[in-house]
């Protein structure tokens, strides 16, 4: 059976990382149409909570399913594709992260479990470099101005602070983030073109705080040899 073009594109395009809040291309057609209100008041969010945001991912226990929506352009055609994914942490330094369905483009059964594969391959890379993450919070400050907002807003049943994300020096993205008051998870994630356009889209539809992971819960194993790039990258 061939594989479609419009999959093998989805596929070359998932390949090499350009999924949700991460380093995407440019180019593109908006995914999603909520994209975060304009600013209202503008300040400067506390260190307490970038210190959070910082560590959250690894150090909070939680559970929760989020959907990735995505838009890249090869040559003159423009692609986008949606999907459905499993996170977790025990906060102890075990992670995982399971795909769970392909939503866009359609794919035959064939198609759907090269998609799995692909994704299971690389889930430690995803996991710690795909969405938006602070490895330093001295470095992003250096890099980029954050802005509090001031606006609450309800994600996945929690009460998040909206935050602004943008780089001080030149044109790149702008950051729209949703972060949960309590733990600093980042629950919602808008990744913005210089023109407006919604390039990633990263957003929980659910999530359970301190859950019970069964004994021989699928956490991430590495099948290589592993080793996290210097914060400063």
């Amino acid at each position: 059976m061939r594989l479609s073009s419009l999959f093998l594109a989805a596929v070359a395009g998932l390949a090499f990382g350009l999924a949700g809040c991460g380093d995407v291309s440019s180019v593109g057609a908006p995914v999603s149409s909520t994209a975060t209100p304009p600013v209202l008041q503008t300040g400067l969010p506390s260190e307490a909570l970038l210190r959070k945001m910082q560590n959250a991912a690894t150090t909070v226990s939680y559970s929760g399913v989020r959907r990735i929506e995505q838009s890249w352009q090869v040559g003159e055609t423009v692609y986008s594709t949606s999907y459905l994914e499993e996170v977790a942490s025990d906060g102890l330094g075990h992670f995982a992260l399971h795909p769970l369905e392909l939503v866009a483009p359609s794919a035959t059964p064939r198609q759907a479990e090269l998609w799995r594969m692909l994704q299971e391959s690389r889930d430690g890379f995803l996991f710690r470099y795909r969405d938006f993450r602070i490895h330093d919070v001295t470095q992003m400050v250096t890099n980029y101005s954050p802005i509090a907002t001031g606006v609450r807003s309800l994600v996945a049943g929690r009460e998040c602070d909206e935050l602004v994300f943008v780089l001080r020096h030149g044109a790149s993205f702008t950051y729209n983030l949703s972060v949960d008051h309590e733990t600093g998870l980042v629950l919602r994630c808008e990744q913005v073109a210089t023109d407006g356009r919604v390039m990633g889209f990263v957003e929980f539809e659910s999530l359970e705080l301190a859950p019970q992971f069964a004994a021989d819960y699928p956490w991430h194993e590495s099948s290589n040899q592993e080793e996290a790039l210097p914060d400063s990258q």
